[in-house]
């Protein structure tokens, strides 16, 4: 196993930020995320009084103070907290008065006593939580007071933001080298889940920006002398500083370390599921309820996820429903056969009946674009078998001939067998959603597919872009123009097969490629979902784009205006 770190030159250029960019009420915006990770809400009180903790949840609250606040590395101790807020680093000398509660003792019962000293205080000028003495809770105008009390009309970078708190902090990986896409996004998924971040978080708290090449890995962490080293301090800081010590195991000085993001951790963030449930969630799921859908815009890979759940069974099958489909398909009925009228077994009928012949073994049936068919007209009364406790009559016996033994057989009463379970998919861009929640909501766990954006920055090359925030931005310009997040682009229209390089799985864009396919795919999708209004198009892709260049060159100069992102 190998521990990576965060760069001196990304824990710089964090400080550069922090220095250049005012907030106020440090101590209130750094307490509040320091809350936030304890599991601050509306309905959970965190606990502030030392008495009220136990050994795990001290731990834990001394270990986010410390990555808030310490300038001084985990090899080092100090007789006084010697610390700061990054929301409080300026130009210019470090007072004592900018320091964190500097005549504070640097013993974790110092550390986690502080915040319950000062908040009685800070509450009165700076009411961002529900101060009750041992305990806070969230209240209702915590986001409108810190929006104007201490971000002053704007939000946090997050990466910058992860760098200062992650700054003596490790990765544990596998592999002796790792790429700054894949640490990039291991330590963007570190700190939205420390954090409990959530979509509407980037609305008002935090900017959005780590990108596929954010975050540069080092071999080592940095040393409290080094960060002390980027401040000037002020001479009354002075005794703080001299009483800075190694600390001593044995004669010998503690090397330099951190607690770090365990391996497993970090094979469970490499996986490219963006801000969907992994492959394993989805399969949980399905077990738990035996029925599932994926829903989704188009090109969020619900058919993948689907076709990897078909691995982990005996046996499955999908179909595809679409207008024409129709319950003796799926259920079975008449048909005129050689001039005479006979019953036909429908496909998931025979499935089941297949399938209770090996009870031990799971079988899977999935129906693909389970919303263009006429879910009513196709289950008929069977319909009733999905609460799984029921069995039905059937409107009519079906008669059919049992391929194993070549003997007729007749069911007139059906119930979905025990080992088979049901998963589904549909897309919402197709909103013939509202008559499905009615009809089977209830009767099934409903799990949404989201664009995957880290999967296309990882795997899709256009030059020096990072596509996957190319896709971002333009879903973004979707959500504010249309306000309508079903009509959201998937990740597939910068993941086509055409272009895939199978030698080193990624998909290859070359300007010709990536000109068809923006005119000719991405385009014309977004004239539909616009009407073609010529205002939402140039509002969601500008003047030039909203257009067909037809010249390769003017078209590639006219996406680096809209999209200049590249990597630096």
């Amino acid at each position: 196993m190998n521990i990576f770190y965060l760069s001196q030159k990304n824990i710089e250029d964090s400080i550069n930020y922090f220095k250049t960019n005012s907030f106020s009420g440090s101590i209130a915006l750094s307490y509040y995320l320091v809350f936030r990770h304890l599991g601050l809400s509306l309905r959970k009180q965190v606990t502030i009084a030392p008495a009220q903790m136990d050994a795990t949840y001290k731990e834990d609250y001394a270990n986010s103070l410390n990555k808030m606040f310490t300038l001084l590395d985990p090899g080092e101790s100090a007789d006084k907290i010697i610390a700061v807020s990054p929301f409080e680093l300026r130009e210019g000398a470090l007072t004592k008065t900018s320091l964190y509660n500097p005549g504070t003792q640097m013993n974790i019962s110092g550390i986690v006593g502080r915040p319950k000293d000062s908040l009685k205080n800070l509450v009165r000028t700076i009411n961002f939580v529900d101060y009750q003495g041992d305990y806070v809770l969230a209240h209702r105008k915590s986001t409108e007071i810190i929006q104007e009390k201490c971000l002053l009309g704007k939000k946090i970078s997050l990466k910058f933001f992860a760098i200062w708190f992650f700054r003596f902090y490790g990765f544990t990986f596998k592999s002796e080298e790792i790429s700054k896409v894949d640490f990039s996004r291991v330590v963007k998924k570190t700190v939205i889940n420390y954090f409990k971040l959530n979509k509407n978080d980037f609305t008002w708290l935090f900017e959005d920006d780590i990108l596929n090449h954010s975050f540069e890995p080092g071999q080592s962490s940095i040393t409290g002398k080094w960060l002390r080293d980027r401040f000037v301090f002020d001479t009354e800081i002075d005794s703080l500083l001299t009483s800075i010590k190694p600390i001593m195991l044995g004669g010998q000085i503690v090397p330099t370390s951190y607690d770090s993001l365990s391996n497993s951790k970090v094979e469970e963030y490499l996986q490219l599921v963006g801000e969907n449930p992994s492959d394993d969630m989805i399969y949980e799921t399905l077990m738990m309820k035996k029925q599932i859908v994926l829903t989704g815009v188009p090109g969020t890979g619900k058919s993948k996820y689907l076709n990897s759940l078909r691995g982990e069974f005996y046996d499955s099958e999908m179909i595809q429903f679409h207008a024409n489909y129709s319950y003796e398909d799926f259920i079975g009925g008449e048909t005129l056969t050689d001039g005479t009228i006979k019953t036909k077994i429908g496909v998931f009928l025979k499935f089941c009946y297949q399938a209770q012949k090996k009870p031990n073994e799971d079988f899977l049936f999935i129906i693909d674009e389970l919303n263009r068919g006429n879910v009513a007209q196709i289950l008929g009364e069977t319909i009733l078998v999905l609460d799984r406790d029921y069995s039905v009559k059937l409107s009519q016996p079906i008669s059919f001939i049992d391929e194993s033994d070549g003997i007729e057989k007749t069911i007139s009463e059906f119930k979905i067998p025990k080992n088979v379970y049901l998963a589904g998919s549909m897309n919402t861009a197709d909103r013939n959603i509202a008559f499905l929640d009615l009809a089977i909501r209830r009767r099934f766990a409903f799990v949404e597919i989201v664009p995957n954006y880290e999967a296309v920055s990882a795997l899709a090359e256009y030059r020096n872009y990072d596509l996957g925030n190319v896709l971002k931005q333009i879903n973004n310009g979707i959500l504010t123009t249309l306000n309508k997040d079903e009509l959201l682009l998937g990740q597939s229209y910068f993941l086509n097969e055409a272009v895939l390089d199978e030698g080193v799985n990624k998909f290859l864009w070359t300007d010709e490629a990536f000109h068809r396919q923006f005119n000719y795919v991405i385009l014309p999708t977004l004239k539909e979902y616009t009407f073609s209004n010529k205002n939402a198009l140039i509002t969601i892709l500008g003047n030039d784009l909203s257009s067909s260049i037809l010249n390769v060159d003017d078209f590639v100069q006219a996406f680096n205006d809209m999209f200049d992102t590249e990597l630096y």
